[in-house]
């Protein structure tokens, strides 16, 4: 079945219930008009993770009632998901269900794709894994054109690449991103081309020097650089720090410097600095 909170159809009002919503909360101050970027009805999201429950020798993906580790739904359809993912997801476990080795104690699969029909594919184990399941597995990335993951504990087994090329355009730029597996990226990637350009608006008069705590892979980083004359971004995760370096290379931005530093520590650099030249 389909979730009744991600029907097409109600998105409208959905939307309108939280702009009020966010109206409300900030009623008490003189804001600007609230700029709003719709989403695309369907097909918006570049990441999902999905359950899988297993009855004898059968396996579906489930989503579970809030609140609860037990009731659940069966997933029959996902029309949020990109239509990459639509388009494998379900066919996927279809391709593994007659397969023991690749269905035993599998418990969870996660899908990253990209606007441009990347994808990796992340099947997580409640037992390890070894040269065996990569040997079942190959068919898997052959038949589906994929990049394939096998996780259990301590253990990452991959079949071509752990990370999607995205192609952003924002404004008349593409800005390419490193996005790897199992790390944060902005799910909907239509309306991160918009948020990436209304950052871009607001501060194409700023001018001095950009810090942004937490960068991630560079996500904002990359499309901000150039309203400032440096930029300084901070991130404690060592895999986005190294997307956020090949990102900046990829694309050519020389003006930005990534440091793997919390934003405690930053703080603590920042206010040593300020007292040495006091």
């Amino acid at each position: 079945m389909a979730l009744p909170n991600v029907d097409p159809s109600i998105y409208d009002a959905q939307l309108s219930e939280k702009q009020a919503q966010i109206a409300q909360q900030f009623a008490e101050f003189t804001l600007p008009e609230i700029e709003v970027f719709e989403s695309a009805r369907t097909a918006y999201r570049q990441r999902a993770e999905f359950r899988v429950w297993h009855e004898g020798d059968d396996l579906y993906y489930v989503m579970f009632t809030p609140g609860s580790k037990h009731e659940h739904q069966r997933l029959t359809s996902c029309p949020m998901v990109s239509e990459r993912i639509q388009a494998v997801m379900f066919e996927l476990l279809e391709a593994i269900r007659p397969n023991e080795l690749l269905r035993r104690r599998l418990f969870q699969v996660d899908f990253l794709s990209t606007l441009s029909g990347e994808l990796v594919v992340s099947m997580l184990y409640h037992k390890a894994l070894d040269e065996s399941w990569l040997e079942e597995a190959a068919f898997l990335r052959e038949k589906f054109n994929i990049n394939l993951i096998g996780r259990s504990r301590k253990t990452k087994l991959v079949l071509g690449d752990d990370f999607v090329i995205e192609k952003m355009q924002v404004n008349d730029r593409e800005l390419l991103y490193k996005q790897v597996e199992n790390s944060f990226t902005q799910p909907n990637g239509g309306v991160c081309q918009h948020m990436l350009e209304w950052a871009i608006d607001i501060t194409k008069d700023a001018g001095g020097d950009l810090v942004e705590l937490y960068c991630g892979n560079g996500n904002f980083t990359l499309a901000l650089a150039q309203n400032f004359c440096s930029v300084v971004a901070t991130e404690i995760a060592k895999v986005s720090v190294r997307a956020a370096e090949y990102n900046i290379d990829v694309n050519n931005i020389d003006n930005v410097q990534v440091l793997r530093m919390s934003s405690e520590e930053f703080s603590q650099a920042l206010q040593g600095y300020v007292s040495s030249v006091a």
